[in-house]
């Protein structure tokens, strides 16, 4: 079997695990002796020169592999991303004062305040179909993400039933008027164009839409992640 081999930025983040975030040591990746990558022994020896433990590059590697495995499942409809969410492993729960505050950057980066939800040592936060769940594990807590974007397939939805509707009607007035020979308003000709011209609109409208949402809730995912992860990486933190 072919050895795992960690790109750079897989190594810079591993280093990052691997140091509780110490911004110094991870320019370590830098030499990297390989384009191809550094196997996980290679990295670990390379660490072992910068005083940081084999052992805790083995397990920031094992949690990079963990958390990667479950990062960012999409559902789409009609081949457009519809739902995303995000799970990041944290090596212990968030205090009440600590999450207070992630709450806070919660609400500045969504542009909503929300609503928080406490049941036992699980707490929530959620807008709409937006949603994000602090769970206990058995060893430390898990940040979920989740999202659903109905805007984007929404607009693809209704310009495809304009479309149809428009073709259906259309026909329809056409065998009105070929084969039993009846007057059809010109109000009825002037709908029957109006829902394909709708439909021409709404399904590029809604691909834009859909193309440019699922970056963007990634990237506000992973870097609310991520500083929740540095929160947690500081030992006790705060009762209040």
């Amino acid at each position: 079997m072919v050895e795992r081999r960690y790109d750079d930025e897989e190594v810079r983040e591993i280093l990052v695990r691997a140091t509780e975030l110490k911004p110094e040591l991870p320019a370590l990746a830098a030499t990297s002796p390989s384009t191809e990558g550094l196997t996980l022994e290679e990295l670990q020896a390379a660490a072992r020169e910068a005083g940081i433990a084999p052992d805790r590059v083995a397990e920031a590697a094992h949690e990079l592999v963990l958390d990667r495995a479950v990062l960012s499942p999409v559902t789409t409809r009609m081949g457009l991303p519809v739902s995303t969410s995000h799970a990041v492993r944290i090596p212990r729960m968030l205090t009440p004062g600590e999450w207070d505050r992630f709450v806070v950057r919660l609400r500045d980066t969504f542009g909503t305040p929300g609503e928080v939800r406490i049941e036992g040592s699980l707490r929530t936060w959620f807008h709409g179909n937006l949603r994000v769940l602090l769970e206990p594990l058995e060893e430390g807590a898990r940040l979920r993400f989740e999202s659903r974007d109905d805007h984007g397939a929404g607009m693809i939805e209704g310009g495809l039933a304009a479309l149809w509707g428009g073709g259906f009607l259309l026909l329809l007035l056409v065998l009105v008027a070929v084969f039993k020979g009846e007057s059809v308003p010109w109000g009825l000709w002037a709908l029957s164009g109006s829902l394909p011209a709708a439909a021409a609109a709404m399904i590029p409208i809604g691909r834009r839409h859909a193309s440019k949402w699922l970056p963007g809730r990634h990237r506000q995912f992973e870097v609310l992640g991520e500083e929740a992860r540095r929160v947690a990486l500081k030992a006790g933190g705060d009762d209040v």
